[in-house]
């Protein structure tokens, strides 16, 4: 290839051929990579909106789970109070029995 005045002259007509093909198979070939790079960036999202749902769900799970948990709690804490006061009424503890003992050998 030579050049004129900047211009470049072909020698062959055939070379202005290959040349103009080589950048339509540029032009195709980014085309091609743009369409994937819009494929992977949709893949993408759906993949991070499918681990969002994941994650709800889960959450959702725990919640309910911490409810349960948290009933649990409450009942078998009311349970044990209810326990404690009952069995001090039945029986009187230790200190009240020696001073009942004490008391009547006075």
């Amino acid at each position: 290839m030579t050049t004129v005045n900047g211009k470049l002259i072909l020698e062959e007509h055939n070379k202005l051929d290959k040349i103009t093909q080589k950048v339509d198979n540029l032009n195709q070939s980014w085309q091609k990579l743009e369409v994937q790079l819009t494929l992977l960036s949709q893949e993408q999202k759906t993949e991070y909106l499918k681990q969002i749902n994941f994650v709800k769900i889960d959450l959702k799970r725990l919640e309910n789970l911490y409810q349960k948990l948290l009933i649990v709690m409450v009942v078998s804490t009311v349970g044990l109070v209810s326990v404690y006061v009952w069995l001090g009424f039945n029986y009187p503890s230790a200190h009240q029995q020696t001073q009942e003992q004490v008391l009547p050998q006075q």
